[in-house]
């Protein structure tokens, strides 16, 4: 398998999957082919930073008002044309 295919990688019991739908599971498994990046690296993420829940609503701990499944910050999700409020609305899809 070339270093930079995730076409062919088996997604690992990352801690909060088993919460996750199967389309979760396709999209991951799309937005990793597109990056060309190992899935399992972006569910890791994902879980770590919404503390194993896969809740776009998730708020971070340290209050700095980030949310969401990477933990967007409101200035980024400013600079994106949206707002932390629009992105804890989303499903997790």
């Amino acid at each position: 398998m070339p270093e930079n295919d995730s076409s062919d990688v088996a997604l690992l019991a990352v801690p909060g999957t088993q919460k996750v739908s199967d389309a979760f599971k396709q999209k991951v498994m799309q937005i990793a082919s597109d990056l060309k990046v190992n899935p399992n690296f972006l569910l890791a993420v994902m879980s770590f930073e919404s503390g194993e829940t896969f809740s776009p609503a998730i708020k971070s701990a340290a209050g700095s008002g980030a949310v969401g499944l990477i933990q967007f910050m409101p200035a980024t999700a400013k600079s994106l044309g949206t707002t932390t409020a629009a992105l804890a609305a989303m499903t997790a899809e």
